[in-house]
């Protein structure tokens, strides 16, 4: 079965199936073209970097829930910059999950301390990479390089829908 959206079609686009039993889509392929192509399987290694092109997710990884290293910007506020695993297909949203669910470690020279986020803001993003401020809301020495890491349910989700 082929579905082609019209060409006018320059927003969101919805199609709706009626089955009337449940149903099961095998070979999916989606595209961007005038015309449908000859569909063509794909290693899934190749599959899923084409998929992250459209939606990826920072803080996933259990075992290191690391997102990057951050910079300060004055004395309450830090910067962090956050590479995508491929380029995206447009410049990303973000919708970061609650402030309490990040942690920022910073040597504040005594030691390295973890503290919980209260501010996560998102800045912008290009295909490459997303930048963020950040805040524990205690003064730390101005310049500090910081660690930030997700916890719980500390979610970055990246969107460049189509």
């Amino acid at each position: 079965m082929t579905l082609q959206v019209p060409w006018e079609a320059w927003s969101d686009v919805l199609v709706r199936l009626d089955a009337a039993v449940e149903t099961t889509f095998r070979r999916v392929q989606l595209e961007v073209a005038p015309v449908p192509g000859a569909w063509e399987r794909r290693p899934p290694a190749i599959e899923e970097s084409l998929c992250r092109r459209y939606f990826w997710m920072a803080g996933l990884d259990a075992a290191n829930r690391s997102i990057g290293t951050t910079a300060g910007l004055d004395d309450t506020h830090h910067q962090a910059l956050v590479a995508f695993p491929v380029a995206m297909r447009a410049a990303p949203t973000c919708v970061p999950s609650g402030p309490g669910t990040f942690a920022l470690a910073v040597d504040d020279g005594t030691g390295w301390a973890e503290r919980a986020l209260t501010l996560v803001e998102f800045l912008e993003a290009s295909r490459e990479n997303a930048r963020f401020r950040l805040s524990t809301g205690i003064v730390t020495p101005r310049g500090r390089a910081g660690q930030w890491r997700a916890y719980g349910t500390g979610r970055l989700p990246f969107d460049a829908e189509l």
